[in-house]
């Protein structure tokens, strides 16, 4: 048998780690010294015997249980803050939207000025629902209305730009869609155009009795 030098426990010969504190014994160990039957030995007899030490084992299993416990608790933290930033985008998304304010055509004339209401007698937007209106369903869901008015420039005068309105309404003639655009044209006098307006954002109970595209503003080059 063999002594360990850590923990004084007797230790198998041949054993690398001692079963009790789990220290090495290569080359640390001394042979227990054997005392002859009835021979006295130098230890007072009332000298306590030293601690046995807890089998490594027995330690591991301890270091194991606290680093799951530890694991858990990490796991339950993260997934609380998924659940709670999870929340929180879902709140946000059903705000209502504050609605983006609507284009104005700058340096051109509008509604309520003399040259204005010459202008949009000569510079003609042409647009017929049962022929210049189509629908589409997105693939993401949702209906999009597209109007496609004419403007024929009878004005004499080269058209830098211009502001429409095109407005969707309901049995009753209130607006169910409605938007401002303004697009550069370039139009030369005697000349036509066609400009898309694309509405979006119609609802499923939305009903579309009627659509127009009127004038609202004018550039002239």
């Amino acid at each position: 048998m063999m002594v360990c030098q850590h923990c004084g426990e007797q230790v198998e010969e041949g054993r690398r780690f001692c079963p009790y504190c789990g220290k090495s014994v290569s080359g640390q160990v001394v042979e227990a010294h054997q005392v002859p039957v009835g021979a006295e030995t130098d230890v007072p007899a009332n000298r306590p015997a030293p601690p046995r030490p807890e089998p490594m084992s027995r330690f591991e299993l301890k270091s194991d249980d606290g680093g799951d416990k530890s694991r858990r608790v990490i796991y339950l933290i993260v997934a609380l803050v998924a659940i709670a930033g999870t929340l929180l985008l879902l709140y946000f998304a059903m705000q209502p939207s504050t609605p983006a304010a609507e284009p104005r055509l700058e340096g051109g004339v509008r509604e309520g000025s003399p040259e204005f209401a010459q202008a949009k007698e000569r510079l003609v937007v042409e647009f017929d629902p049962n022929e210049n209106a189509t629908e589409a369903t997105r693939a993401i869901g949702g209906t999009v209305m597209t109007l496609t008015p004419t403007i024929r420039n009878l004005t004499g005068r080269a058209v830098d730009s211009v502001e429409l309105r095109a407005t969707v309404v309901d049995p009753a003639g209130q607006p169910v869609k409605q938007r401002t655009v303004v697009r550069q044209i370039n139009l030369d006098p005697n000349k036509v155009t066609k400009l898309p307006i694309n509405l979006e954002g119609f609802k499923p109970g939305d009903v579309r009795a009627n659509a127009s595209v009127e004038l609202t503003g004018v550039k002239f080059k």
